[in-house]
């Protein structure tokens, strides 16, 4: 009676003669007792449920100003690492960029979780439409990613307000 047995795995390699094999490998049930069941394999990415920021316009005329980016990431078994952020304008190049991260777990669970991040604005800003853009990826234990996204709210919109300079009771422009 031949005992049950296992497919595991296999490979192809080459020898230190140069003579190519190729090994295969089986668990055997010796005992009768059963073979172990392998873990399940997690091939599921995370998936992006929702990728908001707040405020959507801000003035930076006199101060920096911050915008709270909140993004909803689910998966089957749980995101380990958060990704990152940048806040661009288009057809710039990267000395123009606001860029940071990672975002962290702030509420939830890493099977369904708000994932925030805090970007400063500072008051030497290009005023315009910014896009909001999430860089790198949110990784589960297993590997797998899920990428590069535009915010769900839409531009960022930054500003500053020039006051009129006042001068002897008239305005100047």
């Amino acid at each position: 009676n031949m005992p049950a047995y296992q497919y595991i795995g296999d490979s192809s390699d080459t020898d230190i003669n140069g003579h190519g094999y190729q090994e295969s490998w089986f668990l055997i049930d010796i005992d009768g007792t059963g073979l172990p069941t392998p873990e399940p394999t997690d091939f599921e990415n995370p998936e992006i449920v929702s990728f908001t920021h707040d405020p959507t316009v801000v003035d930076v005329t006199s101060e920096s100003a911050q915008v709270t980016m909140a993004i909803n990431v689910t998966d089957n078994v749980g995101v380990i690492s958060g990704a990152n952020y940048r806040i661009s304008r288009s057809n710039t190049n990267s000395d123009t960029w606001i860029t940071g991260g990672p975002f962290t777990l702030s509420s939830g669970n890493a099977q369904d979780g708000i994932w925030t991040s805090v970007a400063t604005i500072p008051t030497d800003t290009i005023t315009g439409d910014y896009s909001v853009i999430i860089t790198g990826q949110f990784e589960d234990a297993a590997g797998n990613y899920v990428c590069c996204r535009t915010s769900d709210t839409g531009n960022l919109e930054i500003t500053k307000n020039n006051p009129q300079i006042t001068q002897l009771g008239s305005s100047i422009l």
